[in-house]
């Protein structure tokens, strides 16, 4: 009671009184189950410590020797344990991603330098030499060779499916990737093609037209890749001319094949094709296979396993062609899913359902081959546009596409306005023009534009824009990067061997006769390379003046492309003379200027005189 009296003549206005009892109780100072965090409790701190078990073992780490893949090979024996080799990194890698880092670019790296450089590109079937020259055409193997190489082709298709589909599609890495899937169909239809010593397989001599009897070869098409080549972007050389190789030998296939005769034609129809069974029975005839028309396309799905079993290079030639036409997809929607895809993720499931077709899974989905038919390259077969710069499989699926395959091409004017352009009188027409943040005034931007709806013309004029003191300040631009990217590494149209049909009447109906056999940029450094050096190094000039000595100022960005456009340049360059012959006068002190060197190998390798319009010889 005191203490109450107390309390209350201290508040007597009663603040304190809705405060709590803040006194502790008794009970909570004892900590009665304190003691047993005591050393000496329990059996003592040793005793403590056995309940944490023992120690997880640190991750075993295999080493993963990428050189056991060599740079080059020089008979079929090399290839093939060049074959094995990549296969045993690509299983270490896979069975590594949660350990390694970057295991999914390095795999896709070993395999496009694989497909692309290390393995040579077949002769075309037309090639008069192919039998002496071709490195497959040319060698005799034993059977277990061949089949060595197409087992090893279908193990890596899956690590490279996986790889490339778990990774963000860039313009040069999706050119990339489409070269590698077309060089191994190439590779793996030679394979097939080859003369085998000691025990033939029966479904090889028929696909090759070897098979005793009135028998034809066979093969498959390319489908749209013709197409899809003229946007394919590659930054060296090297690529480029392979290109052109996979391209010459898909022709020689088209020029060599009858029509009944080919196979895999799932872009037209995704059923069981008259080339298919003409193939089949052929080789259940000549080995006594049932030939029920219901049972042949179970043979070629895998669910009759008699035939595939035998001769499982049927079923490799099948995926690798069906994954090569599966990724020309013009729409990321029709691909599986960006995530991190294992090797048996890969693996295609077959079934046949008459009347549907064959149904394939593959990617926890399933995967279809986008239609397409010959002529569907643009408009009035001009061959300039395709899916990747806004043309042909893009309209299949509407204008309102919103999620591309990959980055839309650069080089083509109705990306950069937004609008359909495809003349001179389009782009006088545009009521808004891109100024790329007020780098280039509209009347600059419309000569751009102009420039680039002549393909054919627009590498010397595009870099003849930007060597100018003022618009040389726009290379910076991410957008401006791409539009001169395109125009010197986008090949275009590709000119098929044989001769050119003229035109007859101006303007010409299609822009047929413009096309190229080696790409835009090799072709104008082979006939008229004076003005795309000068312009380069011009370029190269007006943008080291620009240089402050700081790596983040504002023209640093400008500077650095023109360097690296330059370099790239130099490497086509250097390529073209090399091929010419001239390969050893180019680093040389004291000699020619580089347009007349660039000119001199053009000439000594018969590309030479008529100017820029002058056609390639063959």
């Amino acid at each position: 009671a005191a203490a109450a009296a107390a309390a209350a003549a201290a508040d007597p206005a009663g603040v304190g009184a809705a405060l709590p009892d803040m006194r502790c109780p008794s009970a909570a100072c004892s900590a009665p189950l304190y003691g047993r965090l005591a050393a000496g409790a329990d059996g003592g701190e040793a005793a403590i410590e056995t309940l944490a078990g023992g120690a997880k073992p640190p991750p075993i780490v295999r080493p993963v020797e990428l050189t056991l893949v060599p740079d080059a090979v020089a008979t079929v024996e090399e290839a093939s344990a060049a074959l094995r080799k990549a296969v045993h990194c690509c299983v270490l890698l896979a069975n590594q991603s949660e350990l390694l880092p970057n295991t999914f670019v390095l795999r896709s790296s070993l395999l496009v330098h694989l497909l692309c450089s290390v393995l040579p590109a077949p002769l075309p079937l037309t090639h008069p030499r192919r039998r002496q020259a071709c490195f497959w055409a040319s060698a005799t193997v034993r059977y277990e060779t061949q089949a060595e190489i197409l087992r090893c082709l279908r193990l890596l298709l899956a690590h490279f499916g996986a790889t490339t589909l778990s990774l963000t599609a860039t313009r040069s890495f999706d050119a990339a990737r489409l070269l590698s899937l077309a060089s191994l169909a190439s590779i793996a239809d030679a394979v097939l093609r080859m003369r085998v010593s000691d025990h033939p397989s029966a479904f090889c001599q028929h696909y090759a037209g070897d098979a005793d009897g009135p028998v034809l070869p066979f093969g498959f098409e390319m489908g749209p890749f013709g197409v899809e080549a003229e946007y394919l972007r590659f930054h060296c050389p090297e690529r480029t001319a392979r290109l052109t190789q996979v391209l010459d030998y898909f022709q020689g296939i088209k020029s060599t094949v009858a029509q009944d005769h080919m196979v895999f034609r799932w872009e037209r129809d995704p059923g069981f094709g008259e080339g298919d069974a003409r193939l089949l029975s052929q080789v259940c005839l000549q080995m006594g296979f049932p030939m029920d028309e219901g049972e042949l396309p179970m043979y070629m799905s895998g669910e009759s396993r008699e035939l595939g079993d035998n001769y499982p290079e049927m079923l490799a030639m099948r995926d690798v062609v069906f994954m090569f036409k599966v990724l020309m997809t013009p729409t990321s929607d029709s691909l599986p899913e960006l995530r991190r895809w294992r090797p048996r993720d890969a693996a295609l499931s077959w079934r046949f359902k008459p009347g549907e077709g064959f149904q394939t899974m593959g990617f926890s989905r399933r995967l279809a081959v986008t239609p397409w038919k010959e002529g569907d390259a643009g408009d009035k077969g001009t061959g300039w546009r395709s899916a990747l710069g806004g043309g042909f499989l893009a309209s299949l699926f509407g204008s309102g596409d919103k999620r591309p395959r990959c980055p839309p091409s650069g080089g083509n004017p109705s990306n950069l306005a937004g609008k359909r352009v495809d003349t001179e009188e389009d782009v006088l027409h545009l009521a808004k023009l891109p100024t790329f943040d007020g780098l280039l005034r509209p009347s600059e931007s419309e000569l751009l534009l102009t420039y680039l709806t002549a393909p054919y013309l627009r590498i010397p004029l595009a870099l003849r824009l930007f060597a100018d003191p003022q618009r040389v300040r726009a290379l910076g631009h991410r957008d401006i990067q791409g539009v001169l990217d395109a125009c010197f590494f986008e090949p275009g149209p590709w000119q098929p061997p044989g001769s050119i049909a003229v035109p007859v009447e101006i303007p010409a109906p299609s822009r047929a006769h413009m096309a190229t056999p080696a790409g835009l940029l090799l072709h104008e450094l082979s006939h008229a390379p004076a003005p795309l050096v000068y312009a380069a190094e011009e370029i190269l000039a007006l943008s080291l003046e620009l240089d402050t000595g700081r790596h983040d100022a504002p023209g640093s960005a400008g500077l650095l492309y023109a360097v690296r456009l330059m370099t790239r340049m130099h490497s086509f360059i250097r390529f073209l003379l090399t091929e010419s012959g001239w390969g050893d006068e180019v680093d040389a002190e004291g000699g020619a200027d580089a347009a007349t060197m660039v000119a001199a190998g053009a000439a000594a390798a018969g590309v030479g005189g008529g100017g820029a319009g002058g056609p390639l010889s063959p």
